[in-house]
């Protein structure tokens, strides 16, 4: 998925050799080869959401756009496998949300790499050459504004968000467009723009959700649609009862080594003739993420230090080895490599080159429901971020953009109390004056047809039938059982291996994960989701290296 100056590309049907330079440093997620007679040059869109993996040794040259498949490829051509001890090593180091995927460029097995975002590839006779990407002008840029120049960037960043919005909206495949809708900031932008094509009303379905773990979503979507013309989702779906182990098995290879968040689900539905408008890229592209919860603090002087105090600060809870991991010296060498003149915003930029394009791809949701475009790719407003990131340290350039998308939407309260406290703080220095309520000032809204349309959708469901579905519903029924004992394997398999851990972190990875799945049968929690997928990870990886 991307666009070129005026409208929306989805798939190679949407392409040919002479539009190909109409894409090149777009925003979207696709990886691109353009070969000639004598160089095979290949990129990714503009903020490095696709990932390109490659690997050079003095015979081979191997890239691909899969992690899984580069590795399968190199398998058939004899290289031999190796695994990366030191790099494996660091990723059991920790399982908070910055260690939820790969982490540096180094992979899991040795000589195999992930292209940077503010790089891309040459292939030519003589090897591989790694040249700057489009972004890295932007990375190295140090704009400065005056107060005038700044509102224009602001209202051109808000135009950008709404043409990337226009084209998606316009585009023939789609008879439905779904729009995913929450309290947050992100979200916030996204209605924001949406409320200026009220045209489209007849393919555009909001979807929100009566969720207990965020009970202020609801309440806040239904302040937000309240004088929009705008439908409830009603798009017809077709639902199938899968395998928890065959779907565990299909994520650990399209996330083979790179993403560990993803846990199966029994049920998968699918959106047919349907494109998702999501929420993502706000955490790029509009504030600062990592180091917003830094701010405040004393900075540290040097990559090392703040490695270092940033890995001791992770609690032991989220530690799976913690005797010298090794992830703090692997952490501050990747730091190193990342753009930014400090430590702090060299850590904020990692997740522009590592979560932006594993987490917030929709990478699995593109194949099991349906694709997902994210307008909030801006790259005036990434412009912005990046030049007052140290003058504003805070969320300041959302905050004018969100008003100029739609004033009356953006004066509404977040979800999140500390959004609306910041907020509040900062008004006095928003471009536009008004008030800043609080979550408790949510205007009171009927539900009923948001309930109607709920009641809808399950008489627009229909059920895919399996030949093999009792057979599924009763391994599913004791997918309890097979996960532990994949664990069980995969933890042996682990720690068996030469070189990897130490005696004693080998006994305290062991306890992590028997504390960890004590009971099979409890539900587990997000460090149980991550640490099952990196021991799966490592273990297929190690299946592949054997049989190289």
């Amino acid at each position: 998925m991307t666009r070129n100056a005026n409208r929306f590309i989805f798939g190679a049907d949407d392409l040919d050799r002479q539009s190909l330079p109409s894409i090149e440093a777009q925003v979207g997620d696709f990886t691109l080869l353009d070969l000639t007679a004598d160089v095979a040059r290949i990129s990714t869109d503009y903020f490095g959401v696709a990932k390109v993996y490659y690997y050079e040794d003095q015979n081979i040259t191997c890239v691909a756009n899969r992690y899984h498949l580069l590795l399968l490829i190199l398998r058939e051509l004899g290289v031999r496998l190796e695994l990366n001890a030191d790099k494996v090593r660091a990723s059991f180091g920790a399982i908070n949300q910055m260690f939820t995927q790969n982490f540096s460029r180094e992979m899991d097995i040795k000589g195999c790499y992930v292209l940077g975002v503010d790089k891309e590839i040459e292939l030519r006779e003589g090897g591989l050459v790694l040249q700057d990407a489009p972004i890295r002008n932007a990375l190295d840029a140090r704009e400065s504004f005056d107060e005038r120049a700044y509102v224009e960037m602001v209202q051109a960043a808000a135009e950008e968000i709404k043409d990337n919005l226009r084209i998606a909206l316009m585009h023939p495949r789609f008879s439905f467009v779904r729009v995913d809708v929450t309290g947050g900031m992100d979200a916030r932008m996204v209605i924001g723009a949406l409320s200026h094509f009220r045209q489209f009303e007849d393919k555009i379905h909001i979807h929100t959700a009566d969720n207990p773990a965020t009970p202020e979503d609801l309440p806040l979507s239904l302040a937000l649609l309240r004088k929009s013309p705008f439908q409830y989702d009603s798009i017809p779906r077709r639902r199938r009862t899968v395998s928890l182990a065959d779907s565990f098995l299909d994520i650990i290879s399209v996330q083979l080594g790179t993403y560990y968040g993803l846990q199966p689900l029994a049920t998968r539905e699918q959106l047919p003739d349907t494109l998702r408008i999501n929420g993502f890229y706000g955490e790029v592209c509009g504030r600062p993420y990592y180091a917003r919860l830094r701010f405040g603090r004393p900075e540290e002087p040097t990559v090392e230090e703040f490695s270092r105090k940033f890995i001791a600060s992770i609690p032991d809870s989220r530690k799976p080895v913690v005797t010298d991991s090794g992830l703090a010296e692997h952490f501050a060498d990747e730091l190193r490599q990342i753009a930014g003149d400090t430590p702090l915003e060299k850590f904020d930029l990692h997740y522009l080159y590592y979560r932006n394009g594993l987490h917030c791809s929709d990478k699995w949701l593109n194949q099991v429901l349906a694709p997902g475009w994210g307008p909030l790719q801006s790259k005036t407003m990434f412009r912005l971020k990046l030049a007052t990131f140290s003058e504003f340290k805070s969320i300041k350039v959302q905050l004018d953009v969100t008003d100029a998308l739609n004033i009356d939407l953006a004066r509404l309260p977040y979800g999140r109390d500390k959004d609306n406290a910041e907020r509040a703080a900062l008004a006095p220095q928003l471009l536009m004056e008004g008030p800043t309520p609080a979550r408790e000032d949510t205007p009171e809204v009927d539900d009923r047809p948001f309930r109607v349309a709920a009641e809808a959708r399950k008489e627009l469901i229909e059920r895919v039938v399996d030949p093999r579905a009792a057979d599924v519903v009763a391994a599913n029924a004791r997918f309890a059982d097979t996960r532990g004992s994949w664990i069980s394997a995969a933890l042996q398999t682990v720690l068996q291996v030469d070189s990897l851990f130490s005696p004693r972190q080998r006994m305290e990875l062991e306890q992590y994960v028997e504390d960890l799945f004590r009971d099979r049968n409890q539900k587990m929690d997000i460090r149980g989701v991550i640490m099952i997928n990196k021991l799966l990870s490592v273990c297929y990886q190690l299946d592949l290296a054997r049989a190289a």
